[in-house]
């Protein structure tokens, strides 16, 4: 089970979930003009809470552009829930609540 971040070459993400996400790509990329590429991935233990915290996390940030493609502003947050290497002790333990860890 996993939450994902697939970016299009214009910058626009979707954030969401999934059992597959090498599988879910192409789904994605069928009828998308863009060529798209996983930018992160993360398995999480409940993925549907996680992608709700994802949305919850981001909503001040986003600029919702299409759909369920966004904008997101802040590239730092968002790398730091994907990347656990780079996360305070109370970063982690946030993260931790919200069902990414």
């Amino acid at each position: 089970m996993y939450v994902y971040c697939i970016i299009d070459e214009s910058g626009r993400r979707k954030l969401g979930f999934t059992d597959d996400v090498d599988k879910r790509l192409p789904e994605l990329q069928t009828g998308n003009a863009e060529k798209l590429k996983i930018e992160y991935r993360l398995e999480v233990k409940n993925m549907r809470r996680a992608e709700t915290s994802l949305h919850h996390l981001f909503a001040a940030d986003i600029i919702r552009m299409d759909g369920e493609w966004y904008k997101i502003k802040d590239l730092v947050l968002l790398k730091k829930v994907f990347r656990k290497e780079q996360t305070t002790e109370r970063e982690e333990k946030l993260l931790e609540r919200l069902g990414f860890r």
